[in-house]
């Protein structure tokens, strides 16, 4: 029997560490807390899409993504025509309007994934395998469940009873795997779950036209154009990883031109560079180093021909620092695991990056 209890019957917050939380109401007031930690737990109302305008028209890429979300759309047995709108301000941006929370009923079946997928599921992912955790024994491919985030990351991989997890719903779909593909095989790959009903509707643009679009939230975007990039400029990305803002210089000077990015690890940088690959452009050289030892005052050299960091004073033309902070206001998240201690080093690092600038 079907569960009487649907998505709308209540609404989850965001959960934050007890200091921070306390820390927060005493400078923010609680009222105003519960109500900012409430919208945390929600997408925004709109998928914002950046053109690869280096290589594709806005007018084509708006042609040919419609076409790809109908035809997936159609492919799954759905009707729902997405809107893919120009942005009347910024002339690479186009965004598509999602829709507020609609209510979904649960269902008898039960699959839990960790919490990073459940929250992409609520931008209009679907459930890939690497991100599923617990599932009934007998789960087979073709069957209809209802997908749950592990918010406080209780479950374990693997798990059959998935009744004991601390879990969020976020939607209901049929299942493209069984459970012994999901934890039997080696290092399962590909969808686990295609969404059918999530609790917020959105546009499923995984796979859709991969090296003419990048998914990015609009103040990212606003970032690059306020920069204004300009064919043949040498520019720093300081702190660079994932790549959002560095692709996005590189295709704002239609790769004429230096863009030097770094980043502290190599795995940001290998996030870069697959990025970097995935759009075609060529035109960036990366770095694993720290920002804040990225100036020699004794060098007066201009970065060419990937001279590598650190450089000397007043040798780019423009530099852009997106400095590491919390992310608190990063939407939708159920959970934001910072400590006050953690929350509270973020000024001193961003200090210390401006300085170098």
């Amino acid at each position: 029997m079907t569960s009487a209890r649907s998505s709308s019957d209540s609404h989850e917050r965001c959960l934050l560490h007890r200091e921070v939380q306390q820390h927060l109401c005493h400078i923010l007031t609680e009222p105003y807390m519960h109500r900012l930690c409430s919208v945390l737990s929600i997408p925004p109302l709109s998928t914002v899409l950046r053109v690869n305008t280096a290589f594709h028209s806005r007018v084509e890429v708006q042609e040919s993504l419609r076409r790809s979300l109908d035809s997936r759309h159609l492919d799954r047995g759905e009707f729902k025509l997405w809107d893919i709108l120009d942005h009347p301000l910024l002339d690479d941006v186009l965004w598509i309007p999602s829709g507020s929370q609609q209510s979904v009923l649960e269902l008898p079946r039960k699959v839990v994934v960790d919490l990073r997928c459940g929250e992409s599921v609520l931008r209009g992912a679907d459930v890939y395998a690497p991100g599923v955790m617990a599932a009934p024994s007998d789960l087979q491919s073709g069957v209809m469940v209802s997908v749950y985030a592990d918010v406080t990351r209780s479950c374990r991989r693997g798990d059959t009873q998935t009744s004991n997890c601390n879990s969020v719903f976020v939607g209901n779909g049929c299942t493209q795997m069984s459970r012994h593909n999901l934890f039997c095989d080696h290092a399962p790959n590909g969808v686990a779950v295609a969404m059918t009903d999530p609790i917020f509707p959105a546009p499923a643009l995984s796979g859709i036209l991969p090296e003419a679009i990048f998914l990015q939230n609009l103040p990212s975007i606003v970032a690059t154009h306020v920069l204004r990039p300009q064919c043949g400029d040498c520019i720093l990305d300081m702190c660079a990883s994932p790549g959002g803002k560095t692709t996005h210089i590189a295709t704002r000077i239609r790769n004429e031109g230096i863009v030097v990015a770094m980043d502290k690890t190599q795995p940001k940088i290998d996030k870069i560079q697959m990025n970097l690959k995935r759009l075609c452009l060529s035109c960036v050289q990366l770095y694993k180093f720290d920002g804040r030892h990225a100036v020699d005052m004794k060098s007066k050299a201009r970065p060419q021909h990937y001279d590598p960091p650190p450089y000397g004073p007043r040798v780019f033309d423009k530099i852009l620092v997106d400095a590491p902070c919390s992310g608190l206001g990063q939407r939708p998240q159920f959970m934001c695991p910072l400590t006050l201690k953690e929350l509270c080093s973020f000024p001193t690092l961003q200090k210390s990056l401006l300085t170098t600038v």
